[in-house]
């Protein structure tokens, strides 16, 4: 049904499941021992989280600017990926920032009591698995501002989890998050194909909360959520 709404011929309906099963099976490399989000309980994951962050100056408190973002980035960044993209942000040409930021992101889960974001990608980076061996995967990540993106989603996690989790540690509660490059993904192909993932220092994401909302910690609402 879903196939024919969006016009898309039904003979693609057994690739698109296997493509899918493939996806969900595919071993994801983690600090604490690889896993599948096949593997991740429908209790224990939220679809399509909605969240809207508040951005607001103060007399204390400056707009945010491009200038202002690489600042935050420069300082606090610990990996060369997100240190490389500062210097694109500084490229960014868009008014000083006001107001509120809506977006949703694709998934959160928790695991073995960590939360991870995902963010599905469907880009065509080429016909080899070897387009979308890691290092490949570095570029997209920062043409396309995906980068800026995760931090956002992850500015709305921390703030989320202050409120809702008790004794909330971000060292102790947060994963990170993982972009997944489906087109590359197998547990055929080498583990890491088609898998970025990064968990930036709390430093950094503290620093981007009170640089886009005055209100502080909790200050940003993750509508329809519950963790």
């Amino acid at each position: 049904e879903s196939l024919a709404w969006h016009g898309v011929a039904e003979r693609w309906l057994a690739p698109l499941c296997e493509s899918v099963v493939e996806i969900v099976s595919t071993p994801l490399p983690a600090a604490q021992g690889s896993f599948a989000l096949s593997q991740v309980a429908r209790s224990a994951r939220i679809d399509e989280l909605e969240f809207v962050l508040p951005v607001k100056a103060t007399p204390e408190r400056a707009l945010v600017t491009p200038a202002r973002l690489a600042e935050v980035f420069e300082r606090h960044a610990d990996g060369p990926v997100v240190l490389a993209y500062a210097e694109r942000l500084r490229a960014l040409d868009f008014l000083p920032l006001e107001g509120h930021l809506k977006c949703f992101i694709d998934l959160v889960f928790e695991r073995e009591g960590r939360f991870h974001i995902v963010d599905y990608k469907s880009n065509w980076l080429g016909s080899c698995v070897a387009d979308y061996r890691p290092a490949r995967l570095q570029e997209p990540m920062l043409g396309h501002h995906y980068v800026l993106q995760y931090h956002h989603y992850l500015v709305a996690l921390h703030r989320h989890l202050q409120q809702r989790v008790p004794g909330y540690d971000y060292e102790r509660h947060v994963a990170g998050a993982w972009y997944l490059f489906l087109r590359g993904m197998s547990p055929a192909h080498a583990t890491g194909n088609g898998v970025y993932h990064d968990r930036p220092p709390r430093a950094l994401v503290q620093a981007l909360s009170d640089l886009f909302a005055a209100s502080g910690p909790g200050g940003g609402r993750a509508g329809g959520a519950s963790a």
